[in-house]
C-alpha cells in the first residue's frame, strides 16, 4: 500500500483536480485553462482512459504547462482510496486512522441475508463483534451479499464465522471478476479472519456455498480503514 501511495503522490504534479466537490470551498480563484483531448495515459504498460462516475471520458486540463485530472479517477486507477469530507473541505488519501464497521456503509442483501446487532449472532467464540450480516440457507447453490466500500477505504478486515455448522462452508470474497480470497470454514475451524487491500474497489461480493442438501448459516462482520 505504501508503494502505491508513494507512486500516487509522485504523480500529484499531474493529478490535482478536485472532482470531489472542492468547488464548494470558500476560497476560489478564477483561472483560464484548456481541456486537452490530445493527451493519452499509460499505467503499468497499459493504456488508460480517465472516466468520471458515469463512465464518461474525462479530458485533462492544461494550465500553466501543468496537466490536471480529477483525483478520484486517478486514485481508482492506482488502487488508492480517496474520500471527501464536505464539512472540513478535506480530501483523504489511502488508509484512514480510524476503523469503520462494514455495516456503517451500504450492504446489499437478498432474501436469504440480513444485517443484525443481535448478540445471538454477533457473539462468536466469546467475542462480541457488535454488528454484522447473517447469510442463511447456504447449500450447493451459491448465496451472497455485497459490501460497498465505494473506494473510500484502503483495507478491509473481515471476520467470517460459520454458525452451528454441520458441513464445511466455502467462502469467496470477490471484486468484479477477481477472487480476492478463497477460504473454507470447517466444523473444527468455523471462524477465520480475512485482511484485504481494497483501494480502488467499489463493491465486494462475499459468496458462500456448502454441500448439497445442507442449510448452513454464515456470520460476516469486519471493519474498513
Amino acid at each position: 500500500m505504501k508503494k502505491k501511495l508513494m507512486v500516487f503522490m509522485m504523480a500529484s504534479v499531474l493529478v490535482v483536480g478536485f472532482a470531489l466537490g472542492a468547488s464548494a470551498s470558500p476560497i476560489l480563484e478564477r483561472i483560464s485553462a484548456h481541456l486537452n483531448w490530445s493527451i493519452s495515459f499509460v499505467i503499468d504498460g497499459n493504456n488508460w482512459v480517465p472516466t468520471d462516475q458515469n463512465n464518461e471520458k474525462l479530458a485533462p486540463i492544461t494550465y500553466q504547462n501543468t496537466t490536471y485530472l480529477p483525483i478520484r479517477a486517478v486514485s481508482e486507477a492506482l488502487g488508492v482510496a480517496v474520500d471527501w469530507d464536505q464539512q472540513t473541505q478535506t480530501i483523504s488519501l489511502g488508509e484512514g486512522t480510524e476503523s469503520v464497521p462494514v455495516t456503517s456503509e451500504e450492504v446489499k442483501v437478498g432474501y436469504s441475508a440480513f444485517t443484525t446487532v443481535d448478540k445471538r449472532y454477533t457473539v462468536q467464540q466469546g467475542k462480541d463483534y457488535q454488528s454484522g450480516i447473517v447469510l442463511e440457507s447456504i447449500n450447493s447453490a451459491a448465496k451472497n451479499i455485497s459490501l460497498l466500500p465505494a473506494n473510500k477505504y484502503q483495507t478491509v478486515n473481515l471476520t467470517l464465522a460459520a454458525i452451528d455448522a454441520d458441513k464445511d462452508i466455502r467462502v469467496q470474497v470477490i471484486a468484479g471478476e477477481t477472487v480476492l480470497k478463497d477460504v473454507t470454514l470447517t466444523v473444527g475451524q468455523p471462524l477465520q479472519e480475512v485482511n484485504l487491500e481494497i483501494g480502488g474497489i467499489q463493491e465486494l461480493k462475499v459468496e458462500a456455498v456448502a454441500a448439497p442438501g445442507s442449510s448452513e448459516k454464515l456470520f460476516i462482520t469486519g471493519d474498513y480503514q
